[in-house]
């Protein structure tokens, strides 16, 4: 049987995704570049333009890359974004880890990112403070670290929201994050969006609780089987 053929970029040559995506991790060195220095990997630039959903049909190769500062009111949950500067679209931000799936994301992935992003960055931080700072599982006195979704599950949340968003509108939103400009630009649940509404009374109407790290993980883990 003959073996699989590498993964060959930059003139290296990696056996695996798993290979190429430790390579492209000490590359990037998360956590221990400085903001707006730039740096250059040829490896990490040929992935992301034969790899990358949305520059491999543009054939655009990243010249450079730097991490960049995210606006605080710009939906996104982190500082600062891996940006890479592609001729003609300038300083754009993107995800070293979706050149590494075997699949492009879809549309409801992408949906279900941002009712995420919606639930860390306007629900949990007023849960947490509703609820305590004490895990809520019997016999813990651990410091409650995170709000775990009783009723309704986040992911039913979630997809109730994605039934009533009309074809149209998931066709025009998938446009966006294909081709548009989304240096800055970063698609959110929009403030009035009757999608956005729905999600916001739902998650009003839910149930919750306080827990630990450790708890909150053992508790959704059960849930799954």
């Amino acid at each position: 049987m003959q073996g699989k053929k590498p993964y060959v970029y930059g003139g290296r040559s990696f056996s695996s995704l798993k290979e190429l995506g430790e390579y492209l991790k000490r590359v990037i060195n998360f956590g221990h570049r400085v903001v707006g220095a730039r740096f250059f990997d040829d490896v990490l630039a040929d992935v992301v333009v034969d790899r990358h959903y949305r520059w491999r049909h543009r054939g655009v190769r990243p010249t450079s890359f730097c991490f960049i500062e995210n606006d605080v009111d710009d939906g996104r949950t982190w500082c600062d974004s891996l940006a890479g500067e592609f001729p003609g679209w300038g300083w754009q931000r993107f995800s070293y880890r979706k050149c590494l799936h075997t699949r492009d994301p879809t549309m409801e992935q992408e949906f279900t990112r941002m009712c995420r992003e919606r639930w860390v960055c306007t629900w949990r931080p007023h849960l947490r403070e509703r609820l305590g700072h004490q895990c809520a599982f019997p016999g813990c006195r651990g410091r409650a670290t995170d709000v775990d979704h009783v009723s309704p599950q986040h992911d039913e949340i979630v997809a109730r929201c994605w039934a009533i968003l009309p074809a149209h509108e998931r066709e025009a939103w998938w446009h966006v994050l294909l081709y548009e400009d989304c240096s800055e630009r970063h698609l959110v649940l929009m403030d009035g969006h009757p999608v956005t509404e729905e999600y916001d009374r739902v998650t009003r109407a839910g149930t919750y609780q306080a827990l630990c790290k450790d708890h909150h993980y053992a508790t959704t883990s059960s849930r799954k089987h």
